[in-house]
């Protein structure tokens, strides 16, 4: 035998060694993660020499932390995908990872780093080219402006992204696009803020224009749009409808908006003890996730 050809075939055995021990790993842990269906998946597609199906895999399961506000949890997996997606050069992939991470990073108050991200995916995007991942970039920097108070670049930003959808004509998640725009607006100019609230409403019915992050979005916004109009009946219908949305979805932030826009009601008409039963329930919800912020505003309000 060939010094070489040995050599290979030590190479090989270490690698269907390391192979072996990672799926075995996988598969231990998984009897008690609280994400055993993602892990044994895993597995499986470790076993199959999948690579697309392992990014898809880690994909979901990070989307999923993400909605239950663990984002440093999402952040590990989501980190993961990303190798495995650079080595299968995958550009949309890694261009997803890195917008899912951007976001994670946005929501732990890391917005350099979140900034930094986005650009790489921008870059991605144009070199493509992809209009419509690109789109969905733009919406996302606007998302990261309002944040930070930025209302200016955040609306030319959202512009900009409604106009690449427009002249593309791509419908697919559009209802976030307007619902993001009506957000921009309301402080600045009322009469168009209720036109792309109730545009953005017309679109949820459709699958193809919407998600359930995106219909709890409206929802909510819909719920505050009826406050100011102290139509108390209405605003409540909505704001029960994210928290019954959310919690079909597992959706941890939205649970916690639901509760505390419903508590702030309860309030409002007097029911000091429904108020505090509700800003409860949310404290609990919210010490499931990483969001501090919004826990120490229920903590207050309680």
């Amino acid at each position: 035998m060939s010094k070489s050809f040995r050599v290979f075939v030590f190479f090989l055995s270490a690698v269907f060694w390391v192979l072996f021990s990672w799926v075995a790993t996988i598969k231990s842990v998984a009897a008690s993660h609280p994400q055993a269906g993602y892990q044994n998946q895993l597995a499986e597609a470790i076993e199959a020499e999948d690579s697309l199906q392992m990014a898809r895999i880690y994909r979901s399961a990070g989307i999923d932390l993400m909605y239950q506000s663990s984002y440093t949890e999402a952040m590990k997996l989501l980190e993961e995908g990303l190798v495995v997606a650079r080595q299968i050069n995958n550009p949309r992939a890694i261009a997803s990872f890195l917008n899912l991470l951007a976001e994670c990073n946005s929501k732990l108050g890391n917005y350099p780093v979140a900034f930094e991200l986005y650009e790489e995916v921008g870059d991605i995007y144009l070199s493509i080219p992809d209009s419509v991942g690109y789109a969905g970039l733009l919406i996302n920097v606007a998302c990261e402006y309002q944040d930070l108070g930025d209302h200016r670049q955040a609306i030319q930003s959202a512009i900009k992204a409604i106009q690449v959808k427009e002249e593309t004509r791509d419908s697919m998640q559009l209802a976030f696009f307007y619902i993001k725009m009506a957000e921009l607006l309301e402080a600045f100019h009322y009469e168009s803020y209720e036109q792309w609230l109730f545009r953005a409403y017309a679109l949820i019915r459709n699958p193809n224009h919407s998600a359930f992050y995106t219909t709890i979005t409206i929802y909510n916004n819909l719920g505050q749009y009826y406050k100011k109009l102290d139509k108390t009946d209405m605003a409540m219908l909505y704001y029960d409808s994210v928290y019954v949305l959310s919690r079909q979805y597992g959706h941890t932030d939205g649970m916690e908006v639901g509760l505390s826009n419903l508590a702030m009601l309860a309030a409002q008409n007097h029911d000091y003890a429904r108020a505090l039963e509700l800003h409860k329930e949310a404290i609990l919800i919210s010490e499931q996730g990483q969001n501090v912020f919004r826990r120490v505003g229920h903590l207050i309000n309680a």
